[in-house]
Parts: structure tokens; sequence; C-alpha cells
């Protein structure tokens, strides 16, 4: 079966994209988790060509993921897919599909994925290429032929990241000199975990993983960082540095095994001042940038998120940082907001 995997562009000015775009890394990994099929990605992002790609490959199945800003462009790729042809399954899924999948209850959608890609996408894609009923695939809603949507059963199995197959790279080579983080091009991102146990109540992230917090392990990491072909690797974990005893693993064998990259990394502040001396062990292997979310300029703002820090502990991490000459490119976390319901 031929399997497209769109990621959407984005109106200018929205997002993060002055700074930072990453490659599509959620797409590479559901393509990996499908080796019997043939799969291609669309970067619309950079591509916008979706007709000739629906030409060329014509296929099977096209899947499209969406943050909440590109949930209006998600579903005009749906629609132009079913418009090009009706016989395409389509399916939506990622974080705003997850938490309001009312937002994509479409003509153009023939089903919503929730949760981890591993959870559902390959029982999705057996089940359609083998012409089974949906009915039994976990974390799926479904239109019915009477185009109702049909709930099924929320699966709690819990994904073992150190089990993940390594992430289809190959399929966006063809778009690596447009990836990139800060002033680093081409880049690669690497996500060694899911989950936060914090609770801020601007961020989706412990909703769509339903409180689970899960690490890969140091020889997992290191197993993907090995196929890297760029000089730099943004760790996109949402906090990095959140466990000091396996950042510290990763670390000594980044080291032991003369792996030579610039890295940079997403952490809290509070992770920060807690292990400086993590922050010395990771400049020594390369660390160059740290991006903090610093969300508020006042204890009163940080409150008010549930932030959980202090301006005291931004300003002590900030230092710290700057004292090991670490980049701090401070932000709001903008592609990480509460999923807000679209109209």
């Amino acid at each position: 079966m031929r399997i497209l995997l769109i990621q959407p562009g984005l109106p200018e000015g929205i997002g993060f994209r002055l700074a930072a775009m990453p490659e599509p890394l959620h797409l590479e990994m559901l393509a990996a988790l499908v080796p019997e099929h043939e799969v291609r990605i669309l970067d619309m992002r950079v591509d916008r060509a979706l007709g000739s790609a629906l030409s060329r490959f014509e296929p099977d199945l096209a899947a499209v993921t969406a943050l909440t800003p590109e949930v209006y462009a998600a579903r005009d790729i749906l629609q132009q897919v079913k418009a090009f042809s009706a016989a395409i399954f389509t399916v939506v899924g990622g974080h705003h599909a997850t938490l309001l999948p009312q937002d994509f209850f479409l003509p153009q959608v023939d089903a919503v994925a929730r949760g981890e890609g591993e959870t559902v996408f390959p029982e999705l894609v057996r089940a359609v290429a083998h012409h089974h009923g949906l009915e039994y695939v976990p974390n799926l809603v479904w239109q019915n032929r009477d185009g109702a949507f049909i709930r099924n059963r929320r699966a709690d199995r819990h994904v073992d990241l150190g089990s993940l197959p390594l992430p289809r790279r190959d399929l966006t080579d063809v778009y690596r000199n447009e990836y990139f983080f800060l002033f680093d091009r081409p880049d690669t991102s690497v996500a060694t975990s899911r989950g936060c146990p914090f609770r801020c109540s601007f961020c989706s992230v412990h909703e769509f993983y339903r409180g689970s917090i899960r690490q890969m392990p140091p020889a997992r990491v290191l197993a993907e960082i090995a196929t890297v072909r760029t000089d730099h690797i943004t760790f996109v974990d949402d906090n990095f540095l959140m466990n000091a005893t396996r950042e510290n693993a990763i670390a000594d064998r980044i080291k032991s095994q003369a792996i030579r990259r610039r890295f940079s990394m997403e952490c809290r502040t509070d992770s920060i001042v807690r292990h400086p001396e993590l922050v010395r062990k990771w400049v020594d292997i390369g660390l160059y940038a740290v991006l903090l979310g610093l969300e508020g300029g006042s204890d009163h703002m940080l409150k008010n998120v549930k932030k959980s820090a202090t301006i005291d502990i931004n300003d002590r991490a900030i230092r710290i940082l700057q004292d090991h000459g670490v980049g701090v490119p401070g932000r709001p976390r903008l592609d990480r907001r509460r999923v807000r319901p679209a109209a």
C-alpha cells in the first residue's frame, strides 16, 4: 500500500519559524512503524505542490498531522486529497486531533487518530490495507457510511521508547537543508522522552500523554545519534535535563564514543539550577544553546500559569548558562499551548 504523510504549512508570521523549523520527526517515526508499505513524506512548509505529489504517488492512504495553528491548513489538505480521489483513505492525528477530535468531524476525514502514533497507526494501516472494519482499531474515531463519527476504545498501552525503530529520516533528505535551529542549518531533531510531570496551564503535553512520563534509555539514544549525518542536533524533549542520572549517562557515552556534534536542547530553568554541573558536562561535549520556557516577567505571571518556577530561578538559570558560554534564546513555548477548539 502507498502511504503519503503530510506536514501542513503555516501562514507567514505564525509560530516559532523565524528561530527554528524542525523536521517532521513525528511523521518520520510513523513511517518507521510500517516498513512493509511504500511511504513518502510531503513537508508543505517547504513544498506546497500537493497536487503534483498526489498525481505522482497516487497514495492509498493520506495522513496529516496538526498542532492547533495548523488545523485549518490540515482541513484544506484533506479536502484537496478527497477532491483528487475519493478512494484515498484520509486520517488526521497529533495534539489537536487527540484532544479535540470533533474539529475534524468533516466529510473529507475518514478517521481521527488519538494519542501516540504507535498505539493506532500500524493497526489502522493493517485494517485499511486488508479492507477490514475499523471498529477494533484502538484510539481511533472513524466516520461510518451514514456520516457519523464512531469513537473506539482508548488503549492505555504505553509505548516503550527503548524499542522504537529509528525514524525514517531518509524520507526527508530532500528537505534537510531547510531544517534549522537558530543559525544552524541543516539541523536534526532527536526526541528522547515523552510526557511531563508539571501542569502548566498553557500546555497540553500532560493531557496528551495522559499523565505518563517515559524516557528513552541511553543506549537507544546513542543508537539514534550515531545515525545522524548533520553537524548539529537539537533535543526536542520538553525538558531534556529532567533526569540528571540519565542525561549524565548519555553525556558519558557521547564522550567515550568520541561523537563530535553541536547540541542544543529545551530545558526548564529549575533543572538547570539543580544541576549546573550537568550543564558543564554537556558544554564539554558540544552543547552551545538552551531554549528556556521563561513564560512570564514576574512571579505573579508565573504563578498564574502554574509554572512552578520563580523569576529568581529563571535569572539563576540564565546566569549559569551564560557563565558556561551557552546561548539562551528564551521564549514562551508557543507550539505547546493548550489546545483550543477550531471554529
